[in-house]
């Protein structure tokens, strides 16, 4: 996950628009300072420039991304406790600044059903498929299903989840992991009454 991190800073970097314009190259600095010391795997100066960042542009929703981010993940392992329940404090505050930020609605789903948080990635996931109406011709964000299939088993809910697939499958989406997927999910669920 910590290469994920790298290369989307750059992307995320580039497209922040709320730093004063004064502020931007130092903003843009910062970013770029924090997953580089996580990728050094010093978690813990990674923390205080996120910190930092989060105290200098309180309203920038890239600061509570990489918050979020280094608060929790140490490497590809998920941080617990204290630490973890900051990280997604952060990722729903930059979501409260930056509701269209689909980047941190993923990864928010994804940390959840990592860390074996299920009922929190399903409910992220719902919140996150009802705001963007999904599915919806057209908008790749279907995909985040990916994130949370895990969850909808462990909690069984496979019937949803056949029914959230089905619904991407009747727009025509011509996907071969989803067709994968919802195969071998049909197959899994032989001899169950599948309610539409």
């Amino acid at each position: 996950m910590k290469h994920f991190f790298y290369l989307l800073v750059i992307l995320l970097t580039l497209g922040s628009t709320q730093a004063e314009p004064e502020k931007e190259t130092t903003f843009q600095y910062n970013v770029l300072r924090v997953p580089i010391e996580f990728n050094k795997e010093n978690y813990s100066q990674s923390r205080i420039l996120a910190d930092s960042l989060v105290s200098n542009y309180p309203l920038e929703p890239l600061s509570y991304f990489w918050c979020g981010a280094v608060y929790t993940n140490e490497g590809e392992t998920p941080t617990t406790g204290k630490l973890f329940e900051k990280g997604t404090a952060c990722y729903k505050q930059a979501l409260e600044i930056a509701p269209d930020f689909t980047d941190v609605w993923t990864i928010l789903i994804s940390t959840y059903a990592e860390s074996n948080r299920h009922t929190e990635a399903i409910y992220t996931f719902e919140q996150f498929w009802d705001k963007y109406n999904l599915p919806n011709d057209g908008n790749p964000l279907w995909d985040a299903v990916f994130f949370v299939e895990k969850s909808y088993i462990e909690e069984g809910k496979q019937k949803k989840l056949y029914q959230i697939y089905s619904q991407i499958i009747d727009l025509g989406i011509e996907d071969e992991e989803l067709q994968t997927r919802f195969l071998k999910l049909k197959e899994s669920m032989e001899g169950e009454s599948i309610i539409k």
